[in-house]
C-alpha cells in the first residue's frame, strides 16, 4: 500500500515538473515570432543611431575647422574623399594636415569605416569638388553638402557660404530602386519582299 502511494506521488510530481513536447514547441514558436519582429527593428535602430552620431561628428569637425580659421586668421579646409571613405582637416597657410587634438604627433584624419562605425560617405559636394575652405571670417568658399549612409538610413549635413554655418538635416530612409533589365525581344525575321510580275 505504501509502495503504491509513493508511485502515485512520484507520477504526480513528474507531471508537475516536466514540460510536454507541445508546450516546448509553442514556447519556441512564440520566441521565434518575437525575434522575427524585434531583431530587424533593433538592427535598423542601431543603423539610424550610427548615422546620427556620424553626422554630429562631421558637423563638429566642420565647425572646428571654421573656428580654427577664425582664431588663427587664416584659411582652413575640410577635405573629403568619397573613394577612400575618409576626410581630414587641413591648415592651408601651413600646408599641412591639422594635428589630432588628443595625439598631437598624428594627423587628424577620419576613416569612416574605422572611426565612424562603417558609415559610408555617399557624396561630398562643394562647388564641383569635395573640399570646403573656411576663411579668416569663418565664411565658406562655397556652399555644399555631405550625405552619409548606414544600412537604409541617410542623413545630410549642409554648409552655408555666408557665415559658414553648419546644419544637420533629418534622417531619412533610402531604398535603391531595382532596375528592370531591358526586355528581350525575339529576333525579327527578314522581311519578305514581293516583286511585281515582270512585264515585258
Amino acid at each position: 500500500m505504501r509502495q503504491a502511494k509513493n508511485s502515485v506521488h512520484d507520477h504526480a510530481h513528474r507531471r508537475l515538473t516536466a514540460f510536454s513536447l507541445l508546450e516546448v514547441v509553442v514556447v519556441m514558436a512564440v520566441i521565434a515570432t518575437i525575434s522575427a519582429i524585434a531583431v530587424p527593428r533593433y538592427v535598423s535602430f542601431i543603423s539610424r543611431e550610427k548615422v546620427e552620431g556620424a553626422a554630429r561628428r562631421i558637423a563638429a569637425d566642420l565647425n572646428w575647422a571654421r573656428q580654427l580659421a577664425r582664431a588663427k586668421g587664416t584659411n582652413f579646409s575640410v577635405v573629403f574623399n568619397s573613394s577612400r571613405q575618409q576626410y581630414y582637416l587641413y591648415d592651408v597657410a601651413a600646408d599641412k594636415v591639422v594635428a589630432h587634438p588628443d595625439h598631437t604627433l598624428l594627423p587628424y584624419k577620419i576613416d569612416l569605416a574605422q572611426d565612424l562605425d562603417n558609415v559610408s560617405l555617399v557624396t561630398a559636394a562643394f562647388g564641383g569638388d569635395e573640399t570646403v575652405v573656411f576663411d579668416a571670417y569663418g565664411a565658406a568658399d562655397t556652399a555644399g553638402s555631405i550625405v552619409i549612409q548606414q544600412g537604409k538610413w541617410r542623413q545630410g549635413i549642409t554648409v552655408k557660404q555666408a557665415g559658414g554655418s553648419v546644419s544637420i538635416g533629418g534622417v531619412y530612409t533610402f531604398e535603391p530602386v531595382p532596375v528592370d533589365p531591358e526586355p528581350i525581344t525575339p529576333p525579327t525575321k527578314d522581311p519578305i519582299i514581293v516583286l511585281p510580275p515582270d512585264i515585258t
